[in-house]
Parts: structure tokens; C-alpha cells; sequence
């Protein structure tokens, strides 16, 4: 199991937790950070460099709702970091993927966000910021990783390539960190002391609950072929 993380003390707190559950999971840890693309680079030829095959790739990292900012590569950030940084990642590790023995599942971690925004192809940076609404700019990226599935599982499914997008719920983790409180308030998430409102129609799911999407889409084989 590959942990790759911007910050690797903290995905090495992660491979800590990991070993003291399973200790019989081999893990590694990968400095990865996909909103610059020379650091995807380097960390694709990292992987490419192990003896190991690789059989699953999850595509999990994202930002939520930041102000405006462009990368280093010139790219609003949440199109930077949730799209681009995972399709030039997956598509550089591509043959590791396409050379696994049983087959690869590629899976894109989208949101029901996609609805806000579709893909701006011909300004993904919003005038350069002019007519910015960080609610479209994740919209955008999350539409783009529902393409980007799309798009795999039409080119390389015939290689043997298991290609899924998913939304894996409301989950408490501090991607909403660019959030106010009042506005989560005011979407109806979250109560006075900003705790998560329970509401049937959020389904919202606890941290332990929250990857279990990811794990159907990444091992189940009833799946396969759908």
C-alpha cells in the first residue's frame, strides 16, 4: 500500500496507524503534492521505479471552496490539484497500470458538487480570477473527474482497465476548511457549534465509514465488467 501525501509526517501518522491495526500490510510513503506538476513528475518516476506492480490507483486528493489562487503552472488551484495533478499522475504511471497481471482499477473520488459547475475548458481560470466563484471552481473539477473516467474506461477498457468515478458522501474532514462557519450554516451542514447536522437527507457518513465507497469501487468483484 502506497501512501502519498503533500506532507509526509502526517501520511506518515496514517502508515503508523496502519501498522499498528495490520502489521502485516506493507506500506510506503510517496511526497506527492498534484498541484505542481514538477512534483508529480518526480513522484511518478519514484513509482515507476518500484519492483512492485500496481494494481489500484485511487485518486482522493482534493481542496474545497479556497479563494482564488494559480498554481505554479498557472492553474486555479482547485482544477490544478483535483484534476490535473491526478490525470498527469495517472497517465505517467500508466503502463505500471496497464502492466498488472489480474488488471487495474483507476478511481476518480468526485462529489455531488459536479452540479454546480460544468467543465470550462476555454477559461478553467475564471477570467483569471475576475469572475471567480470558488463553488464553480470545485463544480468544474469534479465534473473533470468524471470525464476523465469516462474517458479512461472508453480508451483502455479493452486493456484490461477498470475505470470509476464515485461520490463518496458527506464525510466530516477539514476539506471544507475554506468554508465559514456561517456558511455552512447556512447550507444547512452544520448546526450552531458547527458540528454536523443529523439530517437523514445528508447521509452523512463517520470517518470510519467514510472510505467505504472507495474500497467497493477499488475490490469489489461484482463490479467488474459493469
Amino acid at each position: 500500500m502506497i501512501l502519498a501525501g503533500r506532507n509526509l509526517t502526517k501520511v506518515g501518522q496514517t502508515q503508523e496507524t496502519i501498522k499498528d491495526d495490520s502489521p502485516a500490510v506493507p506500506t510506503r510513503l510517496l511526497e506527492l503534492d498534484l498541484g505542481v506538476q514538477a512534483d508529480v513528475r518526480k513522484a511518478a518516476d519514484e513509482v515507476n521505479g518500484y519492483e512492485e506492480e500496481i494494481d489500484c490507483l485511487i485518486n482522493n486528493a482534493g481542496i474545497m471552496a479556497a479563494p482564488f489562487r494559480l498554481n505554479p503552472d498557472g492553474i486555479e488551484s482547485h482544477f490544478g490539484t483535483n484534476h490535473v495533478g491526478h490525470f498527469l499522475f495517472t497517465n505517467l504511471i500508466m503502463k505500471k497500470l496497464l502492466a498488472a497481471k489480474g488488471g487495474a482499477r483507476v478511481i476518480n473520488v468526485s462529489s455531488s458538487g459536479h452540479r454546480r459547475e460544468r467543465t470550462r475548458f476555454q477559461d478553467y481560470n475564471f477570467e483569471n480570477g475576475a469572475s471567480y466563484d470558488k463553488w464553480k471552481a470545485y463544480g468544474q473539477s469534479k465534473t473533470a473527474n468524471m470525464l476523465f473516467s469516462v474517458a479512461l474506461a472508453d480508451r483502455l477498457g479493452r486493456s484490461g482497465l477498470l475505470s470509476f468515478s464515485l461520490y463518496p458522501g458527506r464525510i466530516p474532514t477539514n476539506i471544507a476548511q475554506g468554508v465559514t462557519r456561517e456558511e455552512l450554516k447556512a447550507l444547512g451542514w452544520v448546526d450552531e457549534d458547527g458540528k454536523p447536522i443529523a439530517n437523514p437527507a445528508l447521509k452523512w457518513k463517520t470517518l470510519a465509514t467514510g472510505p467505504s465507497t472507495q474500497i467497493v469501487a477499488a475490490f469489489d468483484p461484482v463490479i467488474k465488467g459493469k
